[in-house]
């Protein structure tokens, strides 16, 4: 009696958990939905979008702020959770953030498309190092996307 007991406490944590679950991927692309209707109405994010192309030094901070505005201080919460990230780190988390491609990427900080998979390896170690952990199956994108 006492297992049975148990057993269905368990089950009903479990779907208490399942339905936690699914309430927070529903937030989460409800999240995404109202960022990139905020993101359309950034004129230099949505022309970025449409026409990918070199970023220059000035225009960065502006891209900082806009991305901080979007998405809760995503560039102040990254650079606090792992301190040792460069510049050009940043910049490539926050084009990440954004859910550009390889290719958009390479175009807009004016390095090949290796480039960017080699900075994008590089950047995982450094934020495991960092961290601490990584779960399997996540990949740089994902990480950054929900972080």
């Amino acid at each position: 009696d006492g297992m049975s007991a148990t057993l269905k406490e368990k089950s009903v944590e479990l779907a208490q958990l399942d339905a936690l679950s699914k309430e927070n991927l529903r937030l989460h692309d409800r999240e995404w939905y109202l960022s990139s209707l905020l993101l359309e109405n950034d004129e230099t994010l949505r022309s970025l979008k449409q026409s990918p192309r070199y970023i220059r030094d000035e225009e960065w901070a502006g891209i900082k702020q806009s991305i901080d505005r979007l998405f809760d201080h995503f560039t102040r919460r990254l650079a606090a959770a792992i301190p040792s990230l460069t510049e050009n780190e940043l910049q490539l988390c926050c084009l990440i953030k954004l859910h550009f491609s390889n290719p958009a990427i390479a175009s807009m900080l004016a390095i090949e498309s290796a480039s960017v998979s080699k900075r994008k390896f590089r950047l995982k170690e450094r934020i495991i190092q960092q961290t601490g952990f990584w779960s399997s199956g996540t990949t740089l994108e994902l990480w950054l996307w929900n972080f």
